[in-house]
């Protein structure tokens, strides 16, 4: 047990991005999704991407033990929907074990304005708890715009707790990120994602990932990291009004990590790329 708490001690900050940005189609994409984000879960990615699309939907994620530490395990619960020509949504997430827990609460609000560009705001409630040293609470914002060039080719830019938020008034206790991202669409069924990602506490990293749909129901996706040289993989199968997503990540010297969530949409999301094209009226 004693190890298991030191070893978690010592990743928490390199995960604290997976307690920000969790989903298995971002984690199996490398984290690069930004100019994507096309699902409930860009909540906690890009909310600019919530308005995207215009039917509600509800997702659950859960990674039961990151690097083969249960005491890493992680999980978040989110749901969107549209009123007043406005896209909200709202989600929770949780991480660590007994001696040392961090929850949070997010609410988001996003606006497609004109036909290309679309803006979103994320207010996360964060609670750290850790055991002998009690607990302290922050509210920290995310923001994120993103706009189609073309109809294949998407460009984002988000910024994660610009204000530099904290729970003591230390400096990067909460991490402040900016990314800038891009997304193309060659092909109906094939998309390319990449990202500059930039945390103040660490070198920029290249983020990338490739999605291709080898069937109707199966989209299969591959990504890379370079700040933690990582490797990601993963699947996606829809059905109906129901989508389950798996990923594992692999890291040089650690073990496997494997994240799943289930979406589960208010009508038929088998094809979420061409109803996405139909709403945003490209055809």
């Amino acid at each position: 047990m004693k190890r298991a708490v030191l070893l978690a001690l010592f990743f928490i900050p390199f995960l604290a991005k997976a307690q920000i940005e969790p989903a298995a189609k971002q984690i199996a994409l490398g984290n690069s999704t930004y100019a994507k984000a096309n699902d409930v879960f860009a909540l906690f990615v890009n909310p600019a991407g919530l308005s995207q699309f215009n039917w509600t939907e509800a997702g659950a994620y859960y990674s039961p033990a990151p690097f083969g530490l249960k005491e890493l395990s992680n999980g978040s619960f989110a749901a969107k929907f549209n009123l007043w020509n406005f896209s909200f949504a709202a989600g929770a997430s949780f991480y660590g074990f007994e001696l040392y827990k961090e929850n949070s609460v997010s609410l988001a609000v996003s606006k497609r304005l004109f036909r290309k560009f679309f803006l979103g705001a994320t207010a996360v409630y964060r609670n750290l708890s850790i055991e002998k040293y009690g607990s302290a609470s922050a509210v920290s914002f995310n923001f994120g715009f993103l706009y189609y060039l073309t109809k294949s080719l998407r460009f984002a830019f988000v910024a994660n707790n610009p204000f530099r938020a904290s729970f003591s008034g230390e400096e990067n206790e909460i991490p402040t990120e900016m990314k800038i991202a891009a997304s193309y669409a060659p092909l109906t069924n094939l998309d390319f994602n990449i990202a500059l990602s930039e945390d103040f506490r660490f070198p920029p990293e290249v983020r990338c990932g490739v999605e291709y749909g080898v069937v109707k129901y199966v989209d299969l996706r591959a990504g890379f990291e370079s700040g933690a040289n990582s490797y990601a993989f993963g699947i996606g199968i829809k059905y109906s009004l129901f989508e389950i997503d798996y990923a594992a990540s692999v890291h040089q010297s650690l073990p496997l990590t494997h994240q799943l969530n289930i979406i589960f949409a208010f009508e038929n999301i088998e094809n979420r790329r061409e109803k996405i094209s139909k709403f945003l009226s490209w055809k």
